[in-house]
């Protein structure tokens, strides 16, 4: 495998999220980290959900590449934030609900060759056109070729616009 970052970084991080840990209070609802009651109440017989509607929600854009070199703990994290922030700008969707996942040091062959390259999928409820994917296509390329030295002629990505009913979130589809 190729080390493709040009920058050397030692990052300690601690994951909240590996950390926290729901709790489960009779079965119907949960506390977050600050304390705020999340998920479901039952009234009457009835399930009330508290996450909204989701029919109205703009959907999940997610971003998924897989990269032949390693990028290394600190720069990984910047670059998944930098391009969560694109995604969300470019496809005018919250960035509360964009996600990217990152997998580097993967085995991968391009034309034959086991040159630093890179493929990913963008998916995303609405968003996905023309102007768009060449926002993040040309976004992506940059912050590849700059921080990882993968030329541009060796990443693909292909551009998913997904149904409503088709993406899933906190227990149901978007399509209802």
């Amino acid at each position: 495998m190729f080390s493709c970052t040009r920058h050397t970084t030692t990052l300690t991080t601690t994951k909240p999220w590996r950390r926290r840990r729901e709790k489960r209070l009779d079965g119907i609802k949960s506390r977050s980290n600050d304390g705020k009651v999340v998920g479901e109440e039952k009234e009457e017989g009835k399930n009330i959900s508290k996450r909204g509607d989701l029919e109205l929600l703009p959907g999940d854009p997610s971003l998924v590449v897989h990269l032949s070199c390693e990028m290394g703990l600190g720069i990984r994290a910047d670059f998944m934030k930098e391009m969560s922030k694109h995604i969300a700008e470019t496809l005018s969707k919250p960035e509360t609900y964009v996600c990217v996942c990152v997998h580097d040091d993967v085995s991968m062959t391009w034309g034959g060759k086991e040159e630093p390259c890179a493929l990913g999928t963008l998916k995303s409820i609405g968003g996905i056109n023309l102007e768009n994917n060449k926002k993040v296509m040309e976004k992506l390329c940059e912050i590849l070729e700059r921080d990882f030295m993968i030329p541009k002629n060796r990443v693909y990505v292909e551009f998913v616009d997904m149904e409503r009913e088709n993406c899933g979130y906190d227990g149901a589809t978007f399509g209802g």
